[in-house]
């Protein structure tokens, strides 16, 4: 009996480990391509190790130049807004901005203008820039 009860306690443990070392698949990771709200084409890649490669402009390419950029970003929630925030950590920049998950392939995303400012909303006064963007893999 006490095998038996050694056993099931180290499998219990075991279990309970699992449960809290396996981390929430990241909602973003993956491709993603749309359009700015100045008609500007946007791709960009969430990797699941928090980097960013972003694509600006028709091809991902601006004056026949690829223009990879990469930021590393934090994902958090807020009550009234979900909230993205994009490190450029060569800079010590960081945009803060919001995101709303219309749905699991489809998201938008307002940019701040300032770093210390992150928007209430995606309307123009708010949002120096909104990218709407489908998921594309």
């Amino acid at each position: 009996m006490s095998k038996f009860r050694s056993t099931a306690l180290t499998l219990i443990t075991l279990l309970i480990l699992s449960t809290l070392i396996i981390a929430e698949p990241n909602p973003l990771a993956g491709k993603w391509e749309g359009k700015s709200s100045t008609g500007e084409i946007v791709k960009i890649t969430f990797n699941t190790d928090n980097s960013v490669v972003l694509y600006r402009s028709e091809g991902g390419k601006i004056d026949g130049k690829v223009t990879p950029a990469r930021f590393y970003f934090n994902f958090k929630l807020n009550k009234n807004a979900n909230e993205l925030d994009f490190t450029y950590e060569k800079k010590g920049v960081t945009i803060n901005s919001i995101i709303e998950f219309i749905d699991k392939d489809n998201i938008k995303i307002g940019l701040s203008e300032l770093s210390d400012y992150r928007p209430e909303n995606f309307s123009g006064s708010e949002s120096k820039q909104v990218w709407t963007l489908e998921r594309k893999d």
